[in-house]
């Protein structure tokens, strides 16, 4: 059953449809708030005045009808690895665990939809992850509330991944 929700998963949603998605996410001021926090399952959230960078992403899967809580909490029991519900999802290694799986890493040139996983300070940094919007800028939040705010080059570009379509 896993496998087949894993496999499904790779056709629902197009690059464009998650640049769009992000765009429609825009609020300088959602608060940075790293806390945990107890989530409802499936598909809850942390309250919408709140959120981290990985809250951007779950966000805009979901508006295209996707629950990343559901999917990372199943790859992980997949992966026979621990699970938490309330945070799996919200950590960047753990999407890009996931992205990775589903073939989703790519090289070259950057296209709206993109997911970049930066590397904050470097190559041993810390994990940062946004989405490539029309314009060429990116949806994040890294304090500074929801916003399109930097170009993907702005910092060390540690991987890029892509929805197929």
């Amino acid at each position: 059953m896993i496998a087949f929700i894993l496999f499904q998963t790779l056709f629902i949603g197009t690059p464009q449809e998650l640049s769009t998605a992000a765009e429609c996410l825009h609020d300088p001021h959602v608060v940075y708030d790293p806390s945990y926090q107890n989530i409802e399952y499936p598909c809850g959230d942390v309250p919408q005045e709140q959120g981290v960078c990985t809250d951007v992403i779950v966000r805009a899967f979901k508006i295209m009808g996707r629950c990343l809580q559901e999917e990372i909490h199943d790859f992980r029991i997949s992966q026979g690895k621990s699970t938490d519900k309330n945070i799996d999802h919200r950590r960047v290694p753990n999407l890009a665990a996931y992205f990775s799986s589903l073939h989703m890493e790519v090289q070259g040139d950057l296209e709206p939809g993109d997911l970049i996983w930066w590397k904050l300070g470097g190559e041993d940094g810390i994990n940062h992850i946004g989405i490539v919007t029309d314009n060429g800028m990116v949806m994040h939040n890294i304090g500074r509330g929801q916003v399109a705010d930097v170009r993907p080059n702005d910092y060390h570009i540690h991987r890029i991944y892509r929805l197929p379509g």
